[in-house]
């Protein structure tokens, strides 16, 4: 089942839904159909909801993709892009204690976090779930 992103705006964040096999290539190529609906809708909070996607992630691909998101973020941000908050969640053990990609997201300036627990993520982001 190939990956599958579905975006849905809410007043105040966005809200990813990820789901299928975990593929790092076309997760790296659908993040930017997110920046590109932040920038549409003016939104800067983002929930990355990836608790149904399927397949181990190594930690390998957590350092690659946030590599390749971090370049993604800077170019929105030269584009005069919102400073941005992503709230990555998703279940164990894709979100455990060593997170090589969020110490790169946040030496860059970015702001970030994981966790297991939805309601976490959207308080961290500021926002009421709708």
């Amino acid at each position: 089942m190939p990956l599958e992103v579905d975006i849905i705006m809410h007043k105040e964040c966005l809200e990813v839904i990820v789901s299928g096999d975990y593929d790092i290539q076309e997760a790296i190529d659908e993040f930017s159909s997110v920046l590109s609906a932040c920038k549409i809708t003016g939104l800067s909070k983002v929930l990355i909801d990836f608790r149904k996607l399927h397949g181990e992630i190594y930690s390998i691909q957590k350092i690659i993709y946030s590599l390749q998101i971090v370049g993604q973020v800077k170019d929105y941000f030269a584009s005069k892009g919102k400073d941005l908050q992503f709230a990555y969640v998703g279940k164990t053990p894709q979100v455990n204690k060593y997170k090589p990609g969020l110490e790169i997201a946040e030496r860059e300036g970015i702001q970030a976090i994981t966790s297991i627990d939805i309601n976490e993520a959207f308080e961290w982001l500021g926002v009421k779930k709708t």
